[in-house]
């Protein structure tokens, strides 16, 4: 999940994830990094999954908050390494679960947009960014 710099500051006083203890190194991340990105994976999901639910989906849409939610996920992963750096081998374990939980998360909500457009364009491959189609001279 992407954060802003007002979650992350947020998340600075709270019990981080399961280990019950505060995260201080966030606060040098944020102020490191600036500005992460302005909304958060959540909405990405909630937005994939009220398309997915709608029964006038919008393909466009749809396909622009898979785009988004990837591009969310990629940031999250760089986060994620730069937050376990900082950590000792008790705060990792604890970190590393929870990043795997989000990195799941995401995947399913991603699963099941490429599903549904899948269903929309009436293909059964998976949508896949990295290819294209070349046509070669006969």
């Amino acid at each position: 999940m992407t954060r802003t710099i007002p979650e992350l500051a947020a998340l600075t006083k709270l019990p981080h994830h399961t280990s019950r203890r505060t995260f201080a190194p966030l606060r040098m991340i944020s102020r490191a990094t600036g500005p992460i990105h302005d909304g958060s994976s959540v909405e990405s999901c909630g937005k994939i999954e009220n398309e997915i639910k709608n029964t006038n989906v919008n393909k466009c849409s749809l396909e622009e908050s898979l785009k988004l939610l990837t591009v969310k996920a990629e940031e999250l992963s760089k986060l994620d390494l730069q937050i376990e750096e900082l950590l000792d081998s008790d705060s990792f374990e604890v970190e590393f679960e929870a990043s795997q939980d989000y990195a799941e998360r995401i995947n399913v909500w991603k699963f099941g947009a490429e599903r549904k457009l899948n269903e929309l364009t009436g293909s059964r491959e998976p949508l896949n960014d990295n290819k294209h189609v070349v046509r070669l001279p006969n």
